[in-house]
């Protein structure tokens, strides 16, 4: 590949990036962070404003906390940006070039260039390409097209460091979206079809790099009892059966007015947004909190509580 090929892709990555991103940040002014992604929203605050670092994301459809590797991907925003509309777009922007150029270098690898120039034109402009352009929810895509690469890589060069890289990106996708566990399934395929070095040294250091990235996430779960990863690999929901009570639990209600909302550093971005929505707690923002906030093993309101990120549906009006 000579030097003006190379540099034709690389305008043909940033042209599709630019394009897919302007589209994709369309109508921002009227767009809400989402319920689910309010929790990560507060921890990356907490941690750009006090160094605390997450330990846990949202409550998904089982009752159980997930990973907080969006609160991460949302620290750069926090750190660019005064407006909480904004807080996901930096991390979602860099996951989503990311996405390309790794699409790009997996589709070249297997059907050519031609094949790859189309394929990121494609996805670019796709609606799931367009909303992970501005959107950290369900953001595997990065993570899945990298790993997908690496294993090629290792299958093709025959060298246990792609493998390595591979199990690494895996650990930190799943710690984003633990759904793309399933992807780990693809290795011992590959490896029993074959049959590339596995290079027990490189999967230690895989191995210890993946725990690093886990760590905070594991030390919360063990003062839990694993109960959440339990519970999202059984995929039994542990939502106690006598949740109502707490949801009209008056002394929960005060606790939520009352709180603080943690604000970055010289910013005011989040505290605006919350400042602008009106204080009552509605019924059910009421009800995700209490997930949040519920221990999920005795159905009691657990010492965890926490200052949230209150969203208001019915209040939907640009500032």
């Amino acid at each position: 590949m000579n030097a003006s090929s190379r540099t034709l892709d690389v305008l043909w990555i940033i042209a599709c990036f630019l394009l897919s991103a302007c589209l994709a940040c369309q109508g921002w002014r009227a767009i809400l962070p989402s319920d689910d992604g309010v929790p990560c929203l507060e921890a990356a605050a907490k941690f750009v404003e006090t160094g605390l670092v997450p330990s846990s994301g949202n409550v998904n459809s089982y009752s159980s906390f997930i990973p907080p590797g969006d609160a991460w991907l949302s620290v750069p925003g926090i750190l660019l940006f005064s407006d909480s509309r904004l807080f996901e777009l930096a991390g979602a922007s860099l996951l989503h070039a990311g996405t390309l150029i790794g699409l790009f270098a997996l589709v070249n690898l297997v059907f050519g260039r031609p094949a790859a120039r189309i394929s990121i034109v494609l996805y670019s402009l796709s609606p799931i390409g367009l909303f992970f352009a501005s959107s950290l929810w369900l953001g595997d895509s990065f993570f899945t097209v990298w790993f997908a690469l690496f294993i090629v890589w290792w299958q093709r060069k025959s060298n246990a460091r792609y493998l390595a890289a591979a199990v690494v990106t895996l650990a930190a996708g799943m710690y984003v979206f633990v759904a793309t566990a399933p992807l780990l399934l693809v290795i011992p395929a590959v490896w029993y079809f074959y049959r590339p070095p596995l290079g027990v040294r490189w999967l230690a250091v895989a191995t210890a790099a993946a725990l690093c990235i886990w760590f905070p996430y594991l030390r919360f779960e063990q003062q839990r009892g694993f109960r959440d990863l339990s519970a999202m690999v059984r995929r039994v929901n542990i939502l106690p059966a006598d949740y109502g009570r707490v949801l009209c639990d008056r002394t929960l209600r005060n606790e939520v007015l009352k709180q603080q909302i943690p604000t970055p550093p010289a910013r005011n971005g989040i505290q605006q947004f919350f400042r602008d929505r009106p204080r009552p707690v509605l019924t059910g923002l009421l009800a995700n909190f209490t997930l949040v906030t519920i221990d999920t093993g005795t159905g009691t309101v657990g010492p965890r509580l926490r200052a949230p990120l209150l969203l208001f549906p019915s209040d939907r009006r640009t500032p």
